[in-house]
């Protein structure tokens, strides 16, 4: 079996962070299957001009090359830019030959579904959540999606809020939407060996990229309100600018109420993410919308306990076991402050057993061959 996988933003080796949920799920592929991955990159002069952090991928064994498509935008004539790329990926679908097209993203990537049916080859969409969100809301894209949709041959959610949500607006496609849960490697991500000594202040982390849906707005507000988070605890919050407007809001705002124990860091690897998972005390994720939250899950089995927003994915790996859901935004402060008292009761190893038994990569990785066996026999 041969599988090619479509992306965009696939992990380099200067940005090792991006999208490695794709990177992971593509190795996991390949302990079954040949794996060829092909990158939509966004053109920039950058690559225009051959520097070599805009294409250089990590690797794991198979090949990844990239495609560079003229990106216009706010998603704006999309028409131009399924063109574009499907020219492009038409071609390279003829010369690998593959059993199976795995897109991830109904957009950029989902454009190109009509090359892969033009010549017969079976084709599974992945949405992450935000893609679909985003791309229904504008008129001129809605209709594409609807058509990507249709044509497709099987639709993974990450999450069953947002398979909810798809199936909402796509009753006739509901046969061939399901919902197929991040898995994570728990030898890799599990508590630290030693437990960290004593500490002065209660280290809590935040994973978030710097955009409104991610509520770093709304953890802000509930530290400036209580004496309690801005004596007693560290924070430190992990992301990428994503957006700068976003980003320079939250900087003001730190600064607008005097609160000296957040450090804002930029993101890292995997190796440093987990090592941060490692010191830090519990984990929260203020998530306004999540179709899953594999920070959240990678902290967990890491040994944290957590508070999260309950926002669709959050919903599904937080339970009494392993942290506090947050029902609204109100009760965020509350949330953070009950757990001030209680994390030290909970138990690492109790912790990581929680969601290892339900998030194991061996349950998706047997999926995913279920569903690629299904539509090659077909």
């Amino acid at each position: 079996m041969k599988v090619l996988i479509l992306s965009y933003l696939y992990p380099t080796l200067n940005r090792p962070y991006q999208h490695v949920f794709v990177r992971e799920e593509a190795r996991l592929v390949s302990t079954f299957s040949d794996v060829h991955v092909v990158d939509c990159v966004p053109f920039k002069p950058s690559v225009l001009f051959g520097r070599k952090e805009a294409t250089d991928y990590v690797r794991d064994g198979f090949p990844v090359e990239p495609v560079v498509y003229l990106s216009i935008p706010r998603r704006r004539l999309s028409g131009i830019t399924a063109q574009m790329l499907g020219k492009k990926i038409g071609r390279i679908l003829d010369r690998e030959k593959p059993d199976v097209l795995h897109v991830h993203f109904l957009y950029p990537c989902g454009l190109v579904v009509h090359e892969a049916k033009k010549r017969n080859i079976p084709v599974v969409i992945t949405t992450h959540g935000v893609d679909w969100y985003h791309s229904v809301k504008i008129p001129s894209l809605k209709n594409r999606v609807g058509h990507i949709i249709d044509s497709a041959d099987k639709i993974i959610c990450v999450g069953p809020k947002l398979e909810g949500d798809v199936e909402k607006m796509h009753p006739e496609a509901s046969e061939k939407i399901q919902t197929l849960l991040h898995g994570i490697d728990f030898d890799y991500f599990k508590p630290p060996v030693k437990q960290s000594s004593q500490k002065e202040k209660i280290n809590i982390l935040c994973v978030a990229r710097f955009a409104h849906i991610k509520g770093l707005h709304l953890l802000i507000d509930a530290i400036s309100k209580s004496q309690k988070l801005k004596s007693d605890c560290s924070f430190t919050i992990v992301g990428d600018k994503t957006d700068k407007e976003y980003y320079n809001r939250i900087i003001k705002q730190i600064a607008e109420e005097s609160i000296n124990n957040i450090s804002i860091q930029p993101p890292v690897g995997k190796e440093e993410l987990r090592s941060l998972y490692q010191r830090a005390d519990f984990y929260v994720q203020p998530s306004l919308s999540e179709a899953f939250g594999l920070a959240l899950l990678e902290a967990i089995a890491c040994g944290l306990p957590a508070v999260a927003l309950s926002s669709g994915g959050p919903d599904v790996i937080v339970n009494k076991q392993n942290g506090l859901l947050v029902k609204s935004s109100e009760s965020l402060q509350e949330a953070l402050e009950q757990m001030c008292g209680d994390w030290q009761n909970y138990s690492s190893k109790e912790l990581h057993k929680s969601v290892s038994s339900r998030f194991s990569n061996t349950i998706k990785r047997e999926k995913l061959k279920q569903i690629y066996e299904s539509l090659i026999l077909s």
